[in-house]
């Protein structure tokens, strides 16, 4: 994700017979992280349910809940399971999910989620609406989208994004639009 300046995907997740989305999203580089090792958040979102989530961290061997209680109660693990490797056997299991290459045919479950979640948690800007030139600093140099601008666009419009990626630095594709608009 680093190396292609990708900030967030989603990708299937199976655990326990239910399907999930996983929301994987790096943090940014003045972010706040729980750990000194925490990588990436990550969000299991159920397929069936998208307005219910638990949300963590991915350090470079485990995902980590705050809370076992939680965990346990989300997931539908049984408290007398919980013992201290609970996380570990989790991170085993969630591993072998995680695609080596980013997916590129989302569902529309998927490219929703991105655009809710890529640029502030907003969960109506789903849309991209307009293309506009970005302008200029006062030192003259060319304003740049951001990453989350340029995600979302990947995911929502793929047909829009490469007929104006070329020119990203000079463009933003997707501006926040209320669903109500």
């Amino acid at each position: 994700m680093e190396k292609k300046e990708w900030i967030i995907d989603p990708f299937p997740f199976r655990y326990k017979g239910e399907q999930y989305i996983v929301i994987l999203t790096r943090y940014r580089e003045n972010e706040r992280k729980p750990s000194n090792y925490a990588k990436s958040k990550v969000e299991f979102v159920p397929r069936n349910n998208v307005n219910n989530s638990i949300k963590g961290h991915i350090d470079f061997f485990n995902v980590i809940f705050d809370s076992v209680t939680d965990f346990c109660d989300f997931f539908c693990v049984e408290r007398g399971n919980a013992n201290r490797d609970l996380f570990k056997d989790f991170s085993r299991i969630f591993a072998s999910f995680i695609p080596k290459e980013k997916v590129i045919n989302k569902s529309d479950k998927e490219k929703n989620l991105i655009g809710s979640r890529a640029e502030g948690n907003n969960p109506n800007a789903i849309y991209c609406y307009d293309v506009r030139r970005n302008g200029r600093k006062e030192d003259g140099a060319l304003k740049k989208r951001s990453i989350e601008n340029s995600n979302k666009a990947q995911s929502l419009s793929p047909k829009l994004y490469e007929r104006y990626r070329r020119n990203s630095s000079k463009k933003s594709i997707c501006r926040k639009a209320d669903a109500s608009q």
